[in-house]
């Protein structure tokens, strides 16, 4: 797993997303899996994005394990390209699709960040799951989806079909429902809404 936390925008924020990214990283540490976390260090030397791009180019071509790629913060949509705000210059989707490799490794990227919906057009392919947090680049206000998809997937009451364990799409379940019961608690109208692609169309459905 990589974990890139984007730039915190104001200081409300910075808090939110670096509890967000320690579940992923107690999930991976749970599983015994790798995590690298990018964007919470204090190292100036090199822009996250350039880190971003050396960590990707770094993978043994021969490496056959699945890599989830967890992206974490504020996003922008200029009505043409789509972006995850980082420290420094921005990721845009289009090069994180030439940086993934496109191999018969199981990818599954998750974008946590307002404005992600047109992820799913620029990164859906064969063997890829890509999870939105918003259906359109033009779903612009902060999203929450990110932080009930971090707890729900080291969550044994989201494991749906009780074999212990919580899939990829049963967080996505019920982060989806957590993301809603929120703003109907608070009697706010819904501004983000989460998809899920893992067949190549390019569409992203709806839990």
């Amino acid at each position: 797993i990589v974990v890139v936390v984007g730039t915190e925008g104001s200081e409300e924020y910075g808090p939110q997303f670096r509890s967000w990214a320690q579940r992923w990283n107690d999930v991976a540490r749970r599983s015994e899996l790798t995590c690298v976390t990018i964007g919470l260090d204090d190292d100036k030397a090199q822009s996250d994005h350039d880190r971003l791009r050396e960590w990707f180019g770094q993978r043994p071509a021969d490496d056959r394990r699945p890599l989830w790629v967890v992206l974490i913060g504020h996003g922008t949509f200029d009505g043409k390209v789509a972006k995850l705000n980082l420290r420094g210059p921005d990721v845009a989707a289009a090069e994180l699709n030439e940086w993934i490799p496109r191999d018969e490794r199981p990818v599954a990227l998750l974008n946590c960040t307002s404005c992600s919906g047109p992820f799913v057009a620029e990164l859906s392919a064969p063997g890829r799951v890509i999870v939105t947090a918003t259906k359109s680049g033009h779903e612009y206000n902060f999203a929450r989806f990110g932080d009930y998809l971090s707890q729900t997937i080291g969550d044994p009451r989201a494991d749906l079909d009780k074999d212990e364990q919580t899939s990829l799409l049963e967080a996505f379940v019920a982060a989806s429902a957590r993301t809603r019961e929120f703003y109907e608690a608070d009697a706010r109208l819904l501004t983000e809404h989460a998809l899920l692609d893992d067949n190549g169309d390019k569409l992203g459905t709806p839990a």
